[in-house]
């Protein structure tokens, strides 16, 4: 996996969707696959979050993304 700054819960989370899903692109991953490395750019209170998040919201990239710009 491709260098990823990780999303410490401070500042903007759109921004974090928005480079992980670019720098991500050149390897066409699916959203399943995508889903799978998504926490690993997380740590502090944003890797929390991604813990405690349902199971159903964490199969949808949609979803997840929906929830953690909220």
């Amino acid at each position: 996996m491709p260098q990823i700054d990780r999303y410490k819960g401070s500042g903007d989370p759109m921004v974090h969707l928005w480079l992980f899903s670019d720098i991500l692109r050149p390897m066409d991953l699916t959203r399943t696959q995508k889903l799978s490395l998504f926490g690993q750019t997380l740590s502090g209170v944003a890797a929390i979050w991604y813990a405690k998040l349902e199971d159903e919201v964490k199969r949808s990239w949609d979803e997840m993304a929906e929830a953690f710009v909220a």
